[in-house]
């Protein structure tokens, strides 16, 4: 039995981060997608929860933290994935990025 987890994706303009949202949504789990891009090809997905526009990374680094922050507490996320180069900018401030749970490995 799989329990019901709530897993954040950023980069909703790659096809990598809709084939991870379909595969998170057909194992059950609600997920949620965002970008700084308003039109993505993941944006009207029915594979997904909500999505949210957030502040870019590169230009508005504090904001993006700001945004994906809110989005962690007020949607009680339980994984955060982030796929394109918002990696970069998520390591720099992993520590503060909490979700309820960590994937094991």
């Amino acid at each position: 039995m799989t329990i019901k987890q709530t897993v954040l994706i950023t980069g909703a303009r790659a096809p990598i981060a809709l084939e991870l949202a379909r595969s998170f949504n057909e194992a059950g789990h609600i997920v949620i997608m965002a970008d700084c891009l308003h039109l993505t090809i993941a944006r009207w997905s029915n594979t997904i929860h909500k999505y949210f526009s957030i502040a870019s990374p590169r230009y508005e680094n504090s904001k993006f933290v700001s945004d994906i922050q809110k989005i962690i507490q007020t949607e009680n996320v339980t994984h955060f994935i982030p796929t394109c180069e918002e990696t970069i900018f998520v390591s720099e401030h992993i520590d503060i990025f909490n979700c309820n749970h960590q994937w094991q490995i």
